[in-house]
């Protein structure tokens, strides 16, 4: 009998633990993040870096996202370098292995960072390149629709130059509709070491539907 009561004792037990667990969310939602970039990213890639970001996400889903020197939002897009130490105050990650991509070159890392009740999707780049890289793997990733910008959670991808181009489809860009981000690898390619070319680039195939462009290696 004392072991019969221990049994359901213990089930119940298990039963009032698992109703009380907090259940984990089944998206990322970046519909109110903040903007957070790095001062070491130079300009102007700074600040084409936030005008890509601010200028699609509002093309798609009507958002207008905030840009703040600051972790006051309880969701935030962080673009960091992988030398940087921290971003105003908070610590960048890292990894302890030298042959991760966001070393290399053009290299990039998107990572889910959760802290308490904040959330930080990172970015963090090789160099300026592997920036703009990562934010046309973000912008393609994300799933929006009008003022809803989502993402799956615990996301942690990350690729460099040599991996992007292992893939056979890189020998040549396909600029499709604006909405899917496929002129960003094209561009940076062609522009090589230009990239303050970059913004006149942009302004200029801003409402391209569809241009094929030779990818130079």
């Amino acid at each position: 009998m004392k072991r019969q009561l221990r049994f359901w004792l213990l089930l119940i037990g298990i039963g009032c633990m698992l109703s009380c667990e907090k259940e984990q969310p089944k998206t990322l939602d970046l519909s109110q993040a903040n903007i957070v970039i790095s001062a070491q990213i130079k300009s102007p890639i700074q600040e084409t870096a936030a005008n890509i970001l601010i200028e699609e996400i509002k093309k798609r889903t009507d958002l207008q996202l905030g840009l703040n020197n600051n972790w006051d939002s309880s969701t935030t897009i962080a673009l960091a370098l992988a030398h940087d130490k921290e971003l105003f105050g908070l610590k960048v990650p890292t990894r302890d292995s030298q042959e991760i991509p966001e070393l290399k070159k053009e290299g990039y890392r998107i990572f889910h960072e959760v802290e308490g009740d904040k959330n930080t999707l990172w970015i963090i780049g090789a160099d300026e390149r592997g920036i703009l890289y990562g934010i046309g793997k973000l912008l393609r990733t994300a799933k929006m629709e009008n003022g809803k910008i989502m993402l799956n959670p615990n996301i942690d991808f990350s690729e460099s130059r040599n991996t992007r181009f292992a893939d056979t489809n890189s020998a040549i860009g396909i600029l499709p509709i604006p909405g899917t981000l496929g002129p960003w690898s094209s561009l940076i390619n062609i522009l090589g070491n230009k990239c303050f070319l970059v913004p006149i680039v942009l302004k200029i195939f801003h409402f391209r539907k569809q241009i094929l462009v030779p990818t130079l290696r």
